[in-house]
């Protein structure tokens, strides 16, 4: 096969079983809607064409099941009820594992029996086993219902046709907006004043890639033009300024064009939170806001493993049963609600549940008894700082392995994988209303946003995302308790990590400014010697024989030439102990 035909395919398919995905919630809703069915009918008629048309027969087979199931559905000779509705999402989710392993060029196993049986079982409540055949009455009612009566396609120039109606072998390798929507494409063209000519093009994401890594180098060198004004003439300032507006103008164009909706990710919650919910016997209902919310691809792509883990939590975790929550006084349905905003350059990712909250006595003793801190620890810890125990490794309340979670991983895996995003996680809960988990994101890796700051005579990088606050230090009220520094603040107390002390390897004070930062939902200081500055940078791994140290995440090269040191505030503050870093 092609492998470009696949991946037009396969770009097509995607896109229409994640709006299916958003839809079959809403369909469980309000099955009579006649949109929706419309929609989600169009869904596997088009995957199942374009199936056909590469010779996918397993895709085929049960796309043409779940078609003929919401035909009848359509035509209204069947009421969807709730066992419908199983069928179909069921064998949504089937046609996007089959996706998946067509995209990883592995073989397509034929849909599971039990699917195909649910899809036939509802297409056929009392057990009538119906006839596939159609006679040529059946063919001109349907005709008549797709381009109305006494029209077919092509006979009368003057009828309307709907294109998305019109059965077509394969999808088109460029698709246009207006082919998405439920309008003829020449007329919405027309009312965009439009040409065939811009329609979409697909590019490969390396390419994609490549030019981004070019963008990023001209960024470097865009900094370091800018960082030295003295030796140039005026008429060079000015072409320097003029490079400086153009290169961002680039940099933002490139990156429009990285960006995706978050929507594509949030479409797969309604269906994972209806299956969890039925198998935990709870109800629950779904509230996405923000879809239109847009991401770098890959960012999107790496923060699906985590929402998953977040949503599962929530569910298993926080939200209650029916009869629990009723004798709380709440709705016995309750509320996950999941939304996006972006703020400057970054993107926050809510998840709010009204459950149970985090008792924070309750984390208190587990993680005692698991070894993850001490009793004393224990006694002495706030309550902000014990509900943000449940990102440490291993810490889980669940006292059974379970399909959903218990296993000692899930909270840690989420931290742990946004912080290597350069993002950070944040969370609120109060006990017996409920718990907001937040995530804070930079919009793409490819040029990160920076606070540049000095230690003794070297340049380091921190991640604007990981910044909460900066500050003066007065060395004078600083305290030491046992081999930690602290700062005594109104309502607690802020732990300090000498930054000129990490690398030289030993314990001292001196003067500086405090870059406040949060690891594992604390807060804690870096005291640095000064803060030169933000600064877009272009963040490269470090040497092999270097990740192994603790504190850093990359290297960069500053505007005025300078290696610097990405600094991971995470791994600085879990390795416990000052270690020197070579020259």
């Amino acid at each position: 096969m092609d492998p470009e035909l696949i991946a037009d395919f396969l770009n097509e398919a995607q896109d229409l079983v994640d709006a299916a995905n958003g839809d079959i919630t809403a369909l469980e809703a309000h099955p009579e809607d006649k949109e929706l069915l419309n929609r989600m009918f169009r869904a596997f008629h088009t995957v199942k064409g374009g199936a056909g048309f590469i010779g996918i027969h397993a895709i085929v087979d049960l796309c043409h099941k779940a078609e003929d199931l919401l035909s009848e559905v359509r035509c209204g000779n069947l009421a969807l009820d709730d066992a419908g509705i199983d069928a179909v999402a069921r064998a949504l989710m089937q046609t996007e594992q089959m996706l998946g392993q067509l995209a990883q060029g592995a073989d397509i196993e034929p849909a599971p029996e039990e699917i195909l049986q649910a899809l036939h079982a509802a297409r056929y409540p009392d057990g009538e086993s119906g006839s596939e055949d159609i006679n040529e009455d059946d063919f001109e009612a349907l005709l008549d219902q797709l381009y109305g009566e006494g029209g077919a396609p092509g006979v009368s120039p003057a009828a309307p046709v709907a294109v998305e109606e019109t059965p077509a072998p394969a999808p088109a390798p460029q698709v246009s907006d207006a082919a998405k929507t439920d309008k003829n494409p020449t007329e919405a063209t027309a009312k965009k004043g439009a040409t065939p000519a811009e329609a979409p093009v697909r590019v490969d994401a390396k390419r994609l890639d490549q030019l981004m890594d070019l963008v990023g180098e001209l960024v470097l060198v865009r900094n370091r033009l800018k960082a030295q004004p003295e030796g140039l003439d005026e008429v060079a300032r000015r072409a320097v300024a003029e490079l400086d507006h153009v290169t961002g103008a680039l940099q933002r164009s490139v990156m429009a064009v990285r960006m995706q909706p978050v929507g594509r990710l949030f479409s797969r919650i309604p269906r994972q939170v209806r299956e969890l919910a039925r198998s935990l016997g709870k109800k629950v209902e779904v509230v996405l806001e923000g879809e239109s919310a847009e991401l770098d691809k890959h960012m999107l792509d790496a923060l699906s493993d985590p929402l998953v883990h977040l949503v599962r939590n929530s569910l298993d975790h926080g939200i209650e049963k029916a009869a629990e929550r009723q004798a709380a006084g709440k709705p016995e349905s309750g509320t996950l609600t999941v939304s996006a905003r972006q703020a400057g350059d970054h993107i926050e990712i809510d998840l709010i549940d009204d459950g149970k909250g985090i008792d924070p006595e309750v984390v208190k003793k587990v993680a005692v008894a698991r070894g993850v801190i001490t009793a004393d620890a224990a006694a002495a810890m706030d309550t902000e700082t014990a509900q943000g125990l449940i990102f440490a490794a291993g810490f889980s309340t669940r006292e059974a392995v379970s399909d959903v979670s218990g296993r000692g991983v899930g909270m840690d895996v989420v931290n742990s994988r946004i912080v290597e995003l350069g993002g950070s996680v944040s969370l609120q809960s109060e006990v017996g209303q409920g718990t907001r988990i937040r995530l804070r994101l930079p919009l793409t890796l490819a040029v990160l946003p920076s606070l540049m700051v000095r230690v003794a005579d070297r340049v380091f990088a921190l991640p604007l995302a990981e910044v909460r606050e900066l500050s003066s230090l007065n060395v004078e009220q600083v305290e030491q308790v046992g081999h930690r520094w602290q700062l005594p603040l109104e309502k607690n107390v802020l732990p300090l990590r000498f930054m000129r002390g990490w690398m030289a390897g030993d314990e001292s004070t001196h003067p500086g400014l405090i870059v406040q930062t949060f690891v594992e939902q604390q807060p804690w200081g870096l005291v640095v010697d000064s803060v030169i500055g933000r600064e877009d940078i272009v963040v490269r791994p470090l040497a092999k024989h270097l990740r192994h140290i603790p504190g850093y995440s990359g290297a960069t090269v500053t505007g005025r030439g300078e290696v610097a040191l990405v600094l991971d505030p995470q791994s600085l503050i879990r390795a416990g102990a000052y270690r020197r870093v070579a020259a």
